[in-house]
């Protein structure tokens, strides 16, 4: 039972969570800016919105509509459930996973909700690393999704993914080089890219001018560590899209994504 003193915003929640479990239907939330939404009771009992990929393109939303719409996820969103997935991180890591450091790291959960939010059909990631950003999204994306997740060093990349997910092709290589792409990839079709590769200006444009061609209306690009120094925040400033920089809470170093 809910709380019949408190606050309203909380009690209706309540009796929202109760329809669901009594399988009523659910009319849509007021505040949603999707054109359809249904609400699905997860697993560890918090309820979520899950949006219908045909009726829902970016193009709705300005970037920063979208930022409020991955964070009404994220302040229901709980990352316990799955911890099994980073089982092969340090300590420090697993911090950051939950973001429970001095530092904010929130930006591994946002990555998590933004799959939920969009429900992309294709993603690229440029810049695995050890594989925390990839399975991260990986494990919410749907089964007939794609994640092709590139990195070139052999001695990291996804070294810390305990688990394969058919979603994900990894592509080991410099993504400078066009030659690493398997044939069958349509980089066109791409919903969501993230650029999280080598921290440096020349690298970042070099990416971005290769790339951009690839970009289609209404993609959305999200870009890690953009003020790691003022070479790369000079990019992100130049960038002519509709952006939103959510550095604070997202990641300490930067972050940002815009929408073509």
């Amino acid at each position: 039972m809910y709380d019949r003193g408190g606050d309203k915003k909380c009690i209706k929640l309540n009796v929202l969570i109760q329809n669901v479990i009594k399988g009523k239907m659910v009319s849509r939330p007021k505040c949603m800016h999707m054109q359809t939404v249904k609400w699905e009771l997860c697993p560890n009992n918090t309820v979520q919105s899950f949006v219908g990929r045909k009726k829902y393109m970016t193009k709705d939303l300005s970037a920063n509509e979208l930022d409020l719409e991955v964070h009404k996820y994220l302040n229901q969103f709980d990352i316990g459930p799955l911890m099994d997935h980073f089982k092969l991180l340090g300590d420090g890591q697993l911090l950051e996973v939950q973001n429970k450091t001095e530092n904010s790291h929130l930006y591994y959960q946002w990555l998590s909700c933004l799959m939920r939010v969009l429900k992309p059909k294709q993603v690229v990631e440029l810049g695995a690393a050890a594989g925390i950003s990839t399975i991260a999204m990986a494990t919410q994306l749907d089964k007939d999704s794609k994640l092709y997740s590139v990195d070139i060093d052999p001695s990291i990349a996804w070294k810390w993914m305990s688990y394969e997910y058919p979603q994900v092709t990894k592509i080991l290589g410099d993504d400078l080089d066009m030659s690493i792409w398997p044939k069958e990839v349509d980089l066109k079709k791409t919903d969501i890219w993230f650029f999280d590769t080598l921290h440096e200006k020349e690298q970042l444009q070099k990416e971005f001018d290769l790339y951009t061609p690839f970009f289609k209306k209404g993609t959305v690009v999200v870009v890690d560590d953009i003020r790691l120094n003022d070479g790369l925040f000079e990019i992100w400033n130049s960038l002519p899209y509709d952006k939103c920089e959510n550095t604070n809470p997202c990641h300490y170093s930067g972050f940002g994504f815009f929408i073509v």
